[in-house]
């Protein structure tokens, strides 16, 4: 896609993401809010701190846990997996 130029239809939009070279992470505590469009989105890739699944899904990364305070929002998490040296490591 040539920059600048608009998507038209969903079928451009799809196409586009399909072949997406850029990684897309997303960091939450779980992957479940957008489970699945890692079939559709080319190169995305989930940071969480729950695995669910045990080690076995190709795009989930979960970083080894470290000693943190507990946790009051969701913020927390995402601003712990953001600190997190195995995270900052992962992304680069």
């Amino acid at each position: 896609m040539v920059a600048g130029k608009k998507l038209k239809n969903i079928s451009e939009i799809r196409r586009y993401f399909h072949r997406n070279e850029t990684p897309i992470y997303f960091i939450s505590a779980t992957n479940f809010n957008l489970l699945g469009i890692d079939e559709w989105v080319k190169n995305f890739k989930y940071v969480s701190y729950i695995d669910c699944y045990d080690g076995r899904h190709p795009n989930v990364f979960c970083p080894a846990e470290l000693p943190h305070s507990e946790f009051q929002s969701i913020e927390d998490i995402n601003n712990y997996l953001l600190q997190h040296k195995d995270v900052v490591d992962y992304v680069e």
